[in-house]
């Protein structure tokens, strides 16, 4: 099983975030959303020093919902191919 990372320890430098929802349905009390996230980020993330990187990666929003009001969320995305976009921007050119 893998450790969970703290958002703050990811995105302490997030200079934006835009989510776009390309589908969403609901059932039964919750309501899912999936899309991509786009993220720019500045300074150090994931212990990766960058200038500024702008980068995209797939989302999931799940939200429970009770008497018409939001009493949970979790979001799921492919932590692997984000922690690998971000090593290859700081690799190459450091995000500028």
């Amino acid at each position: 099983m893998r450790a969970l990372i703290a958002p703050q320890a990811v995105f302490q430098d997030l200079t934006s975030i835009a989510i776009d929802s390309d589908s969403r349905f609901f059932f039964q009390g919750h309501a899912v959303f999936a899309g991509s996230c786009k993220c720019t980020v500045r300074g150090k993330v994931l212990g990766l020093e960058l200038e500024q990187a702008t980068f995209t990666h797939g989302l999931i929003v799940v939200l429970q919902i009770k008497d018409g009001k939001v009493v949970s969320q979790r979001d799921h995305a492919d932590h692997d191919s984000f922690t690998a976009e971000l090593k290859t921007l700081a690799e190459g050119d450091g995000g500028r």
